[in-house]
């Protein structure tokens, strides 16, 4: 969907040529300024996928990122702590 649908349709907020962040993470825009790069640097952070979150129940649907045992595992520590559980860390 997002690899055909995005670039032929466009984004939610009617962008054109855009390439969803979704499909492959985000990208530096072409052209970027100094501060966008320096914004990139200390507010992106991509964390790569794991067997974990299959087993917390995010297969990469469309709604798994809001399944409860997910949201608890690996998307709670890092708006409550900053930071990721460290793996088999019991739920609090």
């Amino acid at each position: 969907m997002l690899g055909f649908l995005v670039p032929t349709s466009g984004t939610a907020d009617r962008k054109f040529g855009e390439v969803a962040a979704g499909l492959k993470g985000f990208v530096m825009p072409n052209g970027a300024t100094a501060d966008t790069r320096r914004l990139y640097a200390e507010k992106i952070v991509t964390i790569p996928w794991t067997e974990q979150f299959e087993r917390d129940g995010n297969y990469g649907g469309h709604l798994d990122n809001v399944n409860k045992e997910f949201v608890r595992d690996h998307v709670a520590p890092l708006v409550m702590e900053g930071k990721p559980r460290a793996r088999g860390a019991a739920a609090r």
